[in-house]
């Protein structure tokens, strides 16, 4: 199930100062002498942090990149505004249980906005207000069907299917896939675009229209190269330390940080690994 992203510039604001914070606590770490004290914590952590949050942060960047482009209209496919009006009709028809199989992954916010909520739609993404949706056919979230749901006012549903890795009690892991809805309301003045909408997605499930053929391919490849200079970067630390080189604390920061980076490559293809076969086989089902 998978809630959407709201506020993106919020997210990378937030990554920033955890980067900062990471950074400063390396900082310290390092001119408390690397290894005394809180010293080697801190700097383990402080690692951990300016590794882990930069993918964070690039992530929530493209969030941005691409929200910014769609309201803008650079690759839209549809757009319309469902008044307020019809929103308080979608609330109540999107919320009863006799109609609806499925809870909606997207929640109306509570106070529903005098001047109702844009709908855009690019060729893999939806906008409802400020919640971003992705809509691949490939990735840790996708859609797996698209079709519309008679109501009060028409809805587009899109069969979710979101993939992730979890740890089991006896310390393995495990690919899990669950299952959701998303249902977007359409206005009562936009048939037309309702029917680019489903028209456009519909090629994209039948494979008539390719959108991210590689999604898993390039995360794959990206883990095996930060694994790549992760080791690289281990093993200049070592070298440096055997052959007794006066550099402060440099070959401890490029020993740890090259070993925390080659793991961190080895999961990151491994994960990606796992979910693209996971997603393979989902689709032969």
């Amino acid at each position: 199930m998978s809630a959407g992203l709201s506020n993106p510039r919020r997210s990378v604001m937030i990554c920033v100062a955890a980067i900062a914070a990471g950074g400063a606590m390396l900082l310290i770490g390092i001119l408390m002498g690397g290894d005394q004290g809180p010293a080697p914590v801190l700097i383990a952590v402080g690692l951990l942090v300016v590794i882990v949050f930069p993918l964070f942060l690039l992530n929530f960047l493209w969030a941005v990149r691409v929200t910014e482009r769609m309201k803008r209209g650079d690759g839209v496919i549809a757009r319309w505004t469902v008044p307020l009006h019809t929103l308080e009709e979608f609330r109540e028809d999107d919320s009863s249980p006799k109609k609806m199989r499925r809870k909606n992954d997207y929640r109306l916010p509570r106070k529903l906005p005098q001047e109702g909520l844009e709908v855009i739609f690019s060729a893999d993404a939806v906008m409802i207000g400020d919640t971003f949706f992705g809509l691949a056919k490939s990735g840790i979230a996708r859609f797996t069907d698209v079709s519309t749901v008679p109501g009060n006012p028409l809805s587009i549903a899109f069969r979710m299917a979101f993939t992730n890795v979890r740890g089991t009690s006896y310390g393995a892991a495990s690919v899990h896939t669950s299952r959701s809805e998303l249902r977007v309301p359409v206005a009562r003045t936009a048939n037309d675009e309702a029917s680019k909408v489903l028209a456009h997605y519909t090629a994209v499930q039948q494979g008539r229209i390719q959108v991210k053929p590689k999604f898993w391919t390039l995360r794959i490849k990206i883990g095996l190269w930060a694994a790549a200079i992760g080791v690289v970067a281990a093993v200049a630390g070592f070298a440096l330390n055997a052959m007794k080189v006066k550099a402060g604390d440099v070959p401890l920061i490029l020993a740890v940080s090259g070993v925390m980076g080659a793991l961190g490559g080895v999961v990151l293809a491994g994960i990606a690994w796992a979910l693209r076969n996971a997603e393979r086989a989902d689709k032969t089902r």
